[in-house]
Order: structure tokens, then sequence, then C-alpha cells
């Protein structure tokens, strides 16, 4: 790919540089004959007919050269933007033509011997070459005037009057690429996509017609645009076929590439997602565009060392892009890392106080840190940028910590409300659907929250998250053999999952089976020794087991892993006063 753009810019050079020797040829004649216009008879008179003999080999020869290397680099060209530049070169060739055409004829009826027969066959010739001139260029030239100040009023956001010049040239019936490319951008840039496809549709029926390569390049376009609305509309199918056709046309415009690997990452095929963004990457090594979806599809393949050299890679691009500090940091959070997380957020809230991404990142870094009055002030100034679910869930996730159940469920319900509108749009949303369960759960809808569980089983017996929402649901309503049951599930298809292990533990504590929870505690460590939830819980068991200096060492291994730690801070403060009694 890299080979095509050096490739590309050698033939930019070389057809400027004949651009340059048909300009110096025509205008060196143009000027000698100028000069020499005053003389008429005698030693001059010869001069003229030899300077006009002269430069009209010379003419002939460079045009006969230029106008075969153009031709056969609109056809056999390596790629659409050399058979765009020879397509140019040649419309430059008949200009040329022209201008030489007709100072031609006026040399011969004015300074050398007067033939009606030249000159009736010289003026036919012109007015010939002027006609084609027009109806290929001039006339198309005449044409994009109206369309250029659609195209600024268009980029100036004046969709209405942009919009009445370009269905006035629609009116004319006229069958342009250019104007359908527009129409179709137009109506996508006002999100009427179902109006815009038929655009793009009407200019990729055009493509069999299709001579000029401006107007293929337009088709490429279109194709690709139609590609971004079908994944808009979620027709992913379709979109890929459309993705497919524009690469065939054009593979040198990474936004392309990026286009395709995004498509794929929609349909969570997030390794094939990988090879295309790393194209586009290739042709524009800062398409900014590209690195982030690449670091996310490797955050969802759990590949997160490398998820973290690509974010590196953004910031060397721009070390003050807030969306490259947030994926630092949500990379921390998702590592476990997150005092490291941290430093990048808040050097994203430096930047811009208001980031949505950068307090909701925060928020889920403190809740992990038990931090949970901090959490909710980030969650809250959040939710003043945007009213999102998420954020009115954790709302209600750190309320419910601090001991206001009445507060927490008033956003509970809001939550509720937004998963509701959801999910009817999308029945199938399984995500959104075990997310329902959770806040079902929170309000103590146990029947109904297990209903969702059991329907995402029945599509799928090995849904790790509906198997882990179904036994949290069971353990704290008291049903624990049962809840057990599904933990051990769990364990089947990952042996070791700490987090589940640890559950499981917690589980047995909720229900005061504190000395049965200590085997999954000490198993949960030896898997990750430095979990402070852990940590916490077994200390948690050992207090309660009365084993009051053993609770104290873990509730200090917590405080060393995770200073400040509120549950850290509690659970010593609590065994500090039943050891002095």
């Amino acid at each position: 790919m890299a080979d095509l753009i050096a490739i590309n810019r050698k033939y930019e050079k070389i057809f400027k540089l004949l651009d340059i020797v048909l300009i110096c040829t025509v205008f060196s004649s143009i000027i000698l004959n100028s000069i020499s216009i005053f003389y008429f008879t005698g030693f001059y008179e010869d001069m003229i007919s030899i300077s006009h003999g002269t430069f009209g080999f010379v003419f002939l020869f460079v045009f006969l050269f230029v106008f075969a290397f153009s031709i056969f680099f609109s056809e056999k060209g390596k790629s659409e933007r050399i058979k765009s530049l020879a397509l140019t070169t040649l419309g430059k060739c008949a200009l040329f033509v022209i201008m030489y055409i007709a100072i031609d004829f006026v040399i011969n009826l004015i300074f050398i011997n007067f033939n009606w027969i030249s000159a009736i066959f010289l003026l036919g010739a012109s007015i010939f070459l002027i006609c084609v001139w027009y109806n290929f260029f001039l006339f198309k030239g005449m044409f994009n005037l109206k369309l250029r100040k659609a195209r600024k009023l268009r980029s100036k956001e004046n969709h209405d009057e942009a919009l009445i010049i370009f269905n006035e040239l629609e009116n004319k019936n006229c069958e342009y690429p250019s104007l359908y490319y527009d129409l179709g951008r137009i109506h996508e840039d006002n999100e009427k996509y179902v109006k815009s496809l038929e655009y793009f549709n009407k200019l990729i029926n055009l493509e069999g017609t299709i001579k000029f390569s401006h107007d293929k390049k337009l088709c490429a376009y279109a194709y690709g645009h139609k590609a971004y609305i079908l994944r808009i509309l979620k027709r992913y199918d379709e979109a890929l076929e459309a993705i497919d056709k524009c690469l065939l046309l054009m593979d040198d415009e990474d936004g392309f590439w990026d286009e395709k690997g995004y498509i794929l990452f929609c349909l969570e095929k997030y390794e094939k997602s990988l090879y295309f963004f790393d194209k586009s990457v290739e042709l524009n090594y800062t398409n900014q565009y590209a690195y982030i979806y690449k670091v996310h599809a490797l955050i969802n393949l759990e590949r997160y060392d490398e998820a973290d050299e690509v974010a590196n890679s953004l910031l060397n691009i721009d070390s003050k892009d807030t969306v490259s500090l947030d994926i630092k940091g949500k990379i921390g959070f998702l590592t476990k890392n997150y005092h490291k997380g941290l430093e990048y957020i808040e050097k994203s809230l430096k930047i811009d106080p208001n980031d949505f991404d950068a307090l909701y990142i925060k928020g889920n870094i403190l809740f992990a840190l038990n931090r949970y009055g901090e959490a909710l002030n980030c969650f809250k100034k959040a939710l003043k940028i945007e009213e999102d679910i998420y954020v009115l869930k954790y709302i209600g996730l750190c309320l419910e910590e601090l001991g206001k159940l009445d507060e927490a469920k008033k956003y509970y319900y809001k939550a509720l409300s937004c998963y509701d509108s959801l999910l009817n749009e999308n029945e199938e949303d399984n995500y959104n659907l075990l997310e329902k369960a959770i806040i079902l759960e929170k309000l103590g809808k146990v029947e109904e929250s297990l209903d969702i569980c059991d329907e995402l089983l029945k599509k799928d017996s090995n849904d790790s998250g509906a198997l882990f929402r179904k036994a949290c649901v069971l353990g704290v309503s008291g049903r624990v053999t049962e809840s057990m049951k599904f933990f051990n599930k769990i364990l089947k298809l990952e042996p070791d999952d700490a987090a589940t292990l640890n559950n499981m533990g917690w589980m047995l504590c909720e229900n005061e089976k504190f000395e049965e929870s200590l085997p999954y505690f000490n198993k949960a460590l030896e898997l990750d020794s430095k979990n402070y939830d852990t940590l916490h819980s077994k200390g948690y068991a050992l207090e309660n087991l009365g084993k009051y200096q053993e609770a104290l060492e873990y509730y200090d291994k917590v405080l060393d892993v995770n200073h400040g730690d509120e549950d850290g801070l509690k659970g010593r403060e609590s065994v500090l006063k039943k050891i002095k009694k």
C-alpha cells in the first residue's frame, strides 16, 4: 500500500511536468508570433513562416507524445489517482490544440499566403474542437459552478439554501454523478438516511456508463457512504457488500479501510477488524479513528497490553487528546491498575472538565476503589452533561453503598424506565436485558430478575453473565444451595476465575456461613493475591469468626494495596474496637 502511494506521488510529478511542457510550447509560439505581428514584409515574413513551421512541428511532436502518454495511463494506470491525472492532462491537450489552431488560423489569414480552403478547414476544425471542449469540459464546469456554490452552503450548514440549488440542478434531468453524490451527502448530513441511500444508489447505477476518472472516484465514494449509512441503520451484511465494492474501486483511501473494520467491529468480529484498522493506519499513520477502534477491538479481545501500546501511539500523535487519555484511563480500570488509570483521567479532566467519558471512567475507578462518596460526585457531574442509563445505575449503587437506600431506589427506577425503552427498540439486546436484571434485583423484584436470567440461559445455557447474575440473585434471596450450583457451573467453564470464587465466598458470608467461605477466599487469593475485595472479604469472615488479629492483618493488607479504602478503614476500626473490649 505504501508503494502505491509512492507511485501516485511519482506520477503526480510527471503529469505536472507534462503540463508545464504543454504550456511552454503553446505560449512560446504565441509570444514569438505576437512580437513579429508588427512586421509584414521581406525578411520578417520569412522569419514568421520559419518560426511558424518550426513551432508547428515542435508542438505537434509534444502534443502527440503527451496525448499518447495520457491516453495510455487513463486506461492502464495502476491506480484511480493516476487515471484521474491522465484524464485531466488529456483535457488540457484538447484545450491547447484549440488554442494552437486558432493561432495558426490567424497567422495563415494575415501573415502567410491566404488560402480559402485552408482557412475554412482550420475554422471548421476550431469550431468542432470548441464544441467538444464545451460539451465535455466547459459546460460541465459551468454546471459545477452551481454545485460548488451549493457545496459551500452545505459546508456552512445552510442546508435549506443548498438543497434548493441541488434540486434545481436535478430538475434539469441531468444525470451527473457529482449531483447525485452531493444530494446523497446533504441528506446524509441531515440524517435522512433513506433519502441519502436513494441518491447514492442512483450514482452507483451509472457506474457502467461512467467515462471520467473523477466520476469513477465519486462512485467509489458513493459505495463508501452507502456502507456508512447501512452501518448506522444496522444493516451490516449490506454494509459489508457496499464497502467491499468500494475497496475494489479505490484501495488507497484510509477511511474506507477503517469503515470496513468498524462494520466488522459492530458484528463483534474483533479479530478480523484489526486487519482493516492496520491497513488504514498504513495509509495514514495519523488516522486517530482507526487507532481508537483498534484499541476497543483489542480491549474486547482482552489483549490489554497491545491495546495499551496502540493507546500510546495515539498519545504520540496528540498528547493532549482527551479521547486518547480517556482510553488510557479505561485500560487502567480494566487491568485493575486503578491509580495509573486515574492519572490519565485527571489529565483529561484538566483539559476538559466536562468530558463525559472521563467523568464516567473516573466514577467507575473510584467505585472499584470503594471510594463511594467521590464516585457519586463524579457520576452526578456526568449526569448533568448527559442523562445516561449506566450513570443512573451507578448513582444508585453508590447511594446504596453509602446507606441511602430510599434515594438509591429513585435512581434505580429511572434506570429501569430507560432499560425498558431500550428493550422496546431491541428485544434481543442481551447485554441490557442482563443490566435490567441487576436493577430488578436491587429493587427487590427477585422473581422478575430470575425470569430474565432464565430467558437468557434458554438462548445459551453457558452464558456466564446470566449464570453469574442468577447465582447472585439466588444468594441474596437466601437460596444459597441453588446459588452455589450456578457458581460451580461458571467454575467448570472458567476454573481460574478469581472473581467467581470471591463471590462464592461472599455469598456464604452474606448467609453467615463464615467458616465455609474461607476455602473460596483462599483459592481466589492464590490466583490474585492483591485483590483487595477478596482480602477485605476474608478479613470480614475472620472478624465474624472472632479471629480478630488475623482479621486485622487482612484489613491492613487491603489498605496496603488500596490506600484510603473506605471498607478497609471501617473493617480495621471495627476490629480494633473488638480487640479493646
